[in-house]
């Protein structure tokens, strides 16, 4: 629309004459009309002055009165001029037929020129108008624009905050995979201390039956600690607050959960409790039994 508005207004600027060949005033050929008017009266005077004399000097005549010879020699005198004051009255008036025409052909291009440039104010008001509800427009898409820009800006942080939150993730990841394989090679040398003592328990029993003492995980409730549970715990907090914010819970459920811990358990199924005897008792019948020397 303001294109349009704009391009209609140029063509109105463009298509009113140029001023510059009516910049010469108008005044020199109106003085020299007026000159020329005031020149033909004095002559039409002068003409109406011979006339009137030609006139008396008639009457007298025709009323047989002597004529006086004065008169007589004005008139003579002025008779032979009025041919040349006609033919100037001619000429003045053909000057100023073309002067009064020349006045007239530039009072219509005025007129015209005049014409044209009131349509072109009338074409700048309406382009005024058409700029106000251009500039409306312009209002309304700056205020679209500029909540589009605050939009656009509080998207741009939240993709930086989730850049860095998959940076960070990024970084958890390798760090997780680093912890489950730190906690397996945990879990395998406690299970080797476990598979150990087995061994052992069944060298008491010659291989010949199952262990009596059965190694089981402990249940959360026991009070049972490896040498190095501690530092497990404490290994295991420090990998929670430094990566527990950029790990989904539902990737590794379990990765806040304590240290799987050991118990051994007797085990009565094959045998019962032995007899509730002191070291002393034991030594005193040690002592019974051994050979005297």
């Amino acid at each position: 629309m303001f294109d349009e508005s704009l391009q209609s207004l140029s063509s109105s600027l463009s298509s009113l004459a140029d001023p510059t060949p009516h910049a010469e005033p108008l005044h020199p050929p109106l003085h020299a009309l007026e000159k020329r008017t005031e020149e033909m009266a004095s002559l039409l005077e002068s003409l109406t002055q011979h006339y009137d004399r030609c006139s008396r000097a008639l009457k007298d005549s025709e009323a047989a009165t002597p004529v006086d010879p004065d008169l007589m020699a004005v008139l003579s005198r002025d008779a032979a001029e009025v041919d040349d004051v006609v033919h100037e009255l001619k000429e003045l008036l053909s000057e100023m037929e073309a002067i009064s025409y020349g006045i007239s052909s530039s009072i219509e291009e005025l007129r015209l020129l005049e014409r044209d440039t009131i349509a072109v104010f009338a074409a700048f008001e309406e382009f005024q108008s058409e700029l106000g509800i251009c500039m409306d427009g312009l209002r309304e898409f700056e205020m679209l624009r500029a909540d589009l820009k605050k939009d656009m800006e509080n998207r741009l942080s939240e993709l930086w905050e989730l850049g860095e939150f998959y940076e960070g993730f990024v970084g958890a990841y390798d760090a997780m995979v680093v912890e489950v394989g730190r906690r397996k090679g945990v879990a395998v040398r406690m299970e080797a201390v476990v598979k150990e003592a087995q061994r052992k328990l069944c060298a008491l029993y010659n291989g010949s039956s199952p262990p009596l003492i059965h190694i089981l995980p402990s249940p959360p409730h026991t009070h049972y600690h490896a040498n190095n549970h501690a530092d497990e715990l404490q290994d295991r907090e420090i990998f929670t607050e430094e990566f527990g914010q950029w790990l989904p819970v539902d990737l590794w459920p379990g990765f806040r959960d304590p240290p799987v811990r050991w118990i051994i358990e007797k085990d009565l199924q094959s045998g019962s409790e032995l007899p509730k005897l002191g070291k002393d008792v034991i030594d005193r019948a040690l002592r019974r039994r051994a050979p005297v020397s």
